[in-house]
């Protein structure tokens, strides 16, 4: 049995997903978010990473499987570059304790199944084809960042 997390950072919260996979069957063990601090960054960053240390020590987790930062058409702005620098707090962490892969929706979307992310995000249909029905909505791009890496399908 491999213990998994996913995550998907943005500038002010960290969303995750953990997930057990056996016999290539995912189950949720549990899914939460992680709001930063008000105040001076650094102090929030911090806080951030011991939460994320403890959670994937504690976990004995396998792996992370952390949503990487993506190209914007619309250029980049500070929520972006912000977002970025929480997204490093949360790979140093996860480094810390357990492998981690970054996953880019971009290739993702080329290499897994027949559709693009998005699509997958929004089929109650592949959630519950997964074993993961219970998987509240606000967290399945954090979930799907495991399921791109480890599931029968990835690199379909």
């Amino acid at each position: 049995m491999k213990r998994l997390i996913g995550f998907e950072v943005s500038s002010s919260e960290v969303q995750y997903a953990i997930l057990t996979l056996e016999d290539g069957a995912f189950e949720l063990e549990a899914s939460k978010t992680l709001h930063l601090q008000s105040g001076e960054r650094p102090a929030a960053y911090h806080v951030i990473f011991d939460q994320v240390v403890a959670l994937v020590t504690e976990g004995k987790l396998d792996c992370a499987c952390i949503k990487a930062s993506g190209l914007s058409l619309a250029g980049i702005k500070k929520a972006h570059l912000v977002a970025a620098a929480l997204r490093g707090v949360v790979q140093a962490a996860c480094a810390s304790a357990c492998n981690v892969q970054l996953v880019s929706k971009a290739n993702v979307s080329r290499n897994f199944g027949d559709r693009k992310v998005d699509a997958y995000l929004k089929d109650d249909s592949f959630w519950k084809d997964q074993g993961l029905e219970s998987l509240p909505k606000g967290k399945r791009e954090a979930a799907f960042q495991v399921v791109a890496r480890f599931s029968s399908k990835a690199g379909k």
